[in-house]
């Protein structure tokens, strides 16, 4: 299959999946898409490293429960 074929097999799934098909290239430029993505990631990055535990601070803490309890 050609690039122009896969391109239409998405089309074809876009369109059965009721999304709206892309006719341009937008207004966004690269540089600001990039400065976006970076942005998102790090805010995603800072909220999935704050509910981060260790597997040394997991086994620490069910020790400490098993011992008390």
């Amino acid at each position: 299959m050609r690039m122009a074929g896969w391109i239409q097999k998405l089309d074809d799934f876009l369109k059965i999946s009721e999304k709206e098909l892309l006719i341009n290239a937008g207004k966004i430029s690269h540089q600001k898409a990039m400065e976006k993505a970076k942005f998102e990631y790090e805010k995603y990055r800072k909220e999935e490293d704050s509910k981060y535990i260790s597997d040394f601070d997991r086994e620490m803490k069910r020790l400490l429960e098993n011992r008390s309890g």
